[in-house]
């Protein structure tokens, strides 16, 4: 019997998928595993696996064509009989006459060459204004001027290009405008920051780096080190807000980190950090970003997050408070790290410092549980030898 392919959901927010690319045709054997096709989603463009063996009977929804989640996209079956030349009626597959020098799919000479999705755009086309301007005229013939005539003023340097036009979302900012509208018009934000010395967590990086250059570990990977700890001993700010009369406190510590891309802003999911190290936790979190920045995301990677990260840190933003990704409760915004004046024992000194801005939603997280947080993330990155232990 067939077996129907259905478009599965790939994140928590999706409910359809666009098939970019088929990469296997009818008639094709499929093993378990083997990538069927690319699809797009609303966070990212990730591969489809098939998940039983057989022969790829029928392709029911075409290159460019959309389906809601769990609608049948391609017809699965045994290669008995079966294959490219599938009648159109699903759950009958005797073969049909052969069509003389006809191609059943699209032919390739017909369409346009695809631009690639992954990679980042190195050249920006002209704008729409720009092509339509007209080529510069000769110029005139020289008149001659009076030997007295005084010389001309350089002319003005021309301005430079300006981008106009419209330019259609993709499925990613789509999602992310949606979301954040809701999120900025139902969620009750309350916003803290907390600056912190990282004296003592340069020094621990440099060590780390030192005992293991092959991984690298990054203020980021001790930050995220930290929040998971953070977060164990302040279940709430890991919570969710359930219905009018609940919150509910998840059974594990997955945290978002917010990757910007081309197509626009996805976050990944870090699972189970409260069992991981500083060495497991770099790693890990390394081989996400890469993922998700060359389109190889897989299902898990982009669902489940209790808590997010957004770290501008590589760029000089000394403070910035993120949006809430509902329905989590709170999200973590994180500066740059600097050379800023402290007072150490009533005397001013340089020393690095990070300014983090929590963002809660008020119906979850009350005032003085976001400040308890925020002191205790502050303590783990100053004395950080709690980093790591296990």
């Amino acid at each position: 019997m067939p077996v129907d392919v259905v478009m599965p959901k790939l994140s928590d927010t999706m409910e359809e998928g666009k098939i970019l690319r088929w990469l296997k045709k009818p008639g094709d054997h499929v093993a378990v595993g083997d990538v069927l096709a690319e699809v797009e989603t609303d966070k990212a463009d990730m591969e489809l696996e098939a998940e039983v063996e057989g022969v790829l009977a029928k392709i029911l929804i075409e290159e460019g064509g959309s389906a809601t989640v769990g609608q049948a996209i391609a017809l699965l079956g045994n290669g008995a009989g079966e294959g490219a030349a599938a009648k159109p009626e699903r759950g009958e597959f005797a073969p049909e006459p052969p069509k003389p020098e006809v191609e059943s799919r699209r032919p390739t000479v017909a369409r346009p060459p695809q631009p690639e999705r992954r990679g980042p755009r190195a050249i920006v086309p002209p704008s729409p204004d720009a092509r339509r301007a007209p080529a510069p005229r000769p110029p005139a013939p020289r008149a001659e001027r009076p030997a007295a005539a005084p010389a001309r003023s350089a002319p003005a340097p021309a301005r430079a290009a300006t981008r106009s036009g419209r330019e259609e979302l993709s499925k990613i900012r789509r999602t992310v405008a949606r979301r954040m509208a809701e999120s900025k018009r139902e969620v009750p934000h309350f916003y803290m920051t907390a600056e912190i010395d990282m004296s003592e967590c340069a020094r621990l990086k440099a060590s780390l780096t030192a005992a293991r250059p092959d991984v690298g570990v990054s203020y980021t990977h001790l930050l995220l080190r930290a929040v998971a700890l953070a977060l164990g001993e302040h279940p709430r700010i890991n919570a969710r807000f359930a219905a009018e009369d609940a919150v509910e406190f998840s059974d594990g510590i997955h945290l978002g980190v917010a990757v910007a891309l081309d197509e626009g802003l996805i976050v990944p999911v870090l699972h189970d950090c409260e069992s991981k190290d500083v060495f497991t936790i770099a790693e890990e979190a390394r081989a996400l970003v890469e993922r998700v920045r060359t389109g190889k995301a897989e299902g898990g990677d982009l669902s489940g997050g209790t808590f997010t990260v957004s770290n501008l840190g590589m760029y000089p933003i000394e403070e910035f408070a993120a949006v809430i990704n509902p329905p989590q409760a709170a999200v973590l915004a994180i500066g740059a790290v600097a050379e800023r004046a402290v007072v150490r024992n009533g005397k001013l000194a340089a020393s690095p410092t990070m300014r983090v801005t929590l963002s809660s939603d008020h119906r979850v997280i009350d005032g003085a549980e976001a400040a308890q947080f925020l002191k205790t993330l502050k303590e783990m990155l100053e004395a950080p030898l709690r980093l790591v232990l296990l």
